[in-house]
């Protein structure tokens, strides 16, 4: 808040507080006026008929009261809008610390956090290739391989991308189960399951 709108704003507070509870305000220049009259009939000043000189001093005293005031809350109005402010900024600093907490929580369960750091440390260990190996093999979700090769990562050779998957096995990364069919064996290449979640947000992260 800049210095104009925060006076605007402690004017603006002064007032609604200088003509806030005016019967009160009204009742205590009433007050000083019969305390004036009193000490103006007891100094003999009036007489009792004077009904202009009680209208003003009347005036006089509500505006006495007026002004006394607005001094009074330009003195009170600013500390207690520096406290609110401050009791705001503690309010929203706390709120977005909480926020922020709530961001920052780990997004996976204790399990899921030990399957992402097992398939990270694997992902590392195996190289660039096992990535496109693995998420052909996602995209596909099964490589089957027997007589009739599958449909292979682009630029590799049907040795690599199998050599490739048996050491993802190895890892438990991916899984390998044989068929016995009557040509012979279909080695069927799936995704773990438990390593699923894990994999998926390793091998489609953002670079």
């Amino acid at each position: 808040m800049d210095s104009l709108a925060y006076w605007i704003s402690v004017l603006g507070k002064i007032l609604i507080a200088t003509f806030s509870h005016w019967r009160r305000k009204v009742l205590l220049g009433l007050v000083i006026t019969m305390i004036a009259l009193i000490v103006q009939y007891g100094l003999h000043l009036r007489s009792l008929t004077d009904t202009e000189k009680f209208g003003l001093s009347f005036i006089v005293a509500s505006v006495v009261v007026i002004i006394g005031s607005f001094f009074k809350h330009l003195f009170l109005v600013p500390p207690a809008l520096y406290r609110e402010q401050q009791l705001t900024i503690t309010h929203n600093t706390e709120e977005v610390a909480r926020l922020a907490a709530q961001l920052q929580a780990p997004k996976r369960t204790s399990a899921e956090e030990h399957c992402y750091v097992r398939a990270n440390a694997a992902l590392q260990a195996l190289g660039p290739d096992a990535l496109t190996v693995l998420r052909h093999l996602r995209d596909h979700d099964h490589l089957k391989f027997n007589l009739v090769p599958p449909p292979l990562p682009k630029g590799m050779t049907l040795r690599t991308t199998r050599d490739i998957l048996d050491r993802c096995v190895n890892e438990s990364l991916a899984t390998v189960e044989s068929v016995q069919t009557p040509g012979g064996h279909d080695y069927i290449y799936t995704i773990a399951p438990g390593m699923a979640p894990a994999l998926d947000e390793l091998l489609y992260a953002p670079d």
